[in-house]
């Protein structure tokens, strides 16, 4: 199977800040309530879906003490996202915007291939807007750079399973039967390009067996908590 086949998911990383005037702006006509989150797209199904995926999201990183620090822009797509046509969504730092399928697109990319195994629906759709999500929130609460892709991709799959419902994640932890990561020092970059949903399974078990997770959260965010020099891009 190709390997570009297996990314469902991507970040684009780059730091650069969003304007004040077009935060405001966002800020100002976000449509998803009670969120700083601005969905671009007329389906009010779509937009229901996507912003339910950010609350999860955002109330995941408030349980470890992690804000929302500035709005986020979400670009829905209904035929392809450019240059990226065999991706369900990615978050572009430089941009500052999380460009997303729509549920109905994505359904037909995934139709022969599926991510962890499963059929896409609503629930799973979510999940991947949590994912996204979570690249645009740890983003904003990095305290050092350059950033691990590493440490990213984490953080991402943490809450994407840690905000899945309970029977899709079972399922696909069942499904792939993988032991937990025993620390940072095993998790490369490597393992995540060739097939990053067993990755995501295996960083998931890996947070499960900690002692602290927001401690561990909020490790690698400031810098204290890093993962080897070859999972570094």
């Amino acid at each position: 199977m190709p390997l570009k086949s297996y990314f469902f998911l991507v970040i684009i990383l780059g730091f650069s800040e969003i304007g004040d005037t077009v935060a405001a702006a966002i800020d100002s006509f976000s449509n998803c309530p009670g969120l700083s989150v601005y969905v671009d797209s007329n389906s009010s199904k779509n937009r229901t879906l996507v912003c339910e995926g950010a609350e999860k999201a955002r109330v995941f990183f408030l349980s470890h003490q992690i804000q929302i620090k500035r709005p986020i822009h979400i670009k829905l797509h209904a035929a392809g996202i450019n240059n990226y046509q065999a991706h369900i969504g990615l978050y572009d730092s430089k941009k500052d915007q999380i460009d997303l399928l729509t549920l109905e697109h994505a359904k037909l990319l995934c139709a022969s291939l599926r991510p962890f195994g499963m059929p896409m629906d609503e629930s799973l759709y979510v999940s991947f807007v949590a994912h996204e999500v979570a690249h645009a929130i740890a983003d904003q609460n990095l305290k050092t750079r350059p950033s691990s892709l590493v440490l990213h991709e984490y953080l991402a799959y943490v809450t994407q399973f840690s905000t899945m419902e309970l029977q899709p994640q079972t399922e696909i932890l069942n499904h792939y039967n993988l032991e937990a990561f025993q620390g940072l020092e095993n998790m490369s970059l490597t393992y995540y390009r060739l097939n990053p949903s067993a990755f995501g399974v295996k960083v998931f078990l890996h947070f499960q067996s900690l002692p602290n997770q927001s401690q561990f959260i909020q490790g690698l965010l400031s810098g204290r908590i890093k993962p080897e020099t070859h999972g570094l891009e």
